[in-house]
């Protein structure tokens, strides 16, 4: 299973990015191979469909689930539509903590 986490920096203790759409980097760990790797997102500064184009480009990582502060209206029925879920974490944790946790 591979999973992607909205991010503040490239670290793993980054914190949780609180806008999916418009953060920068994104962890993607793979739970089977134990992967860390961080991409930067080239669509955080449009006008406008950054949330979708956004999530177009991480459905090219294959991911299963996306971990960030908030998702926009767009984001989420597009995310429903390719069944990826979609979970915000429940206060300011790190990346290194999310991956503990799986």
């Amino acid at each position: 299973m591979i999973f992607a986490a909205a991010l503040i920096n490239n670290t793993l203790d980054s914190q949780i990015n609180n806008h999916f759409g418009r953060c920068r980097i994104f962890g993607i760990y793979n739970t089977e191979t134990k992967a860390v790797s961080f991409i930067e997102n080239p669509f955080y500064d449009l006008d406008e469909e950054a949330g979708c184009k956004t999530a177009e480009f991480l459905l090219q990582h294959k991911i299963n689930f996306i971990i960030a502060g908030r998702f926009g209206i767009k984001t989420v029925s597009f995310f429903q539509q390719e069944n990826i879920q979609m979970i915000i974490p429940e206060n300011n944790q790190t990346f290194r903590e999310i991956l503990k946790l799986k």
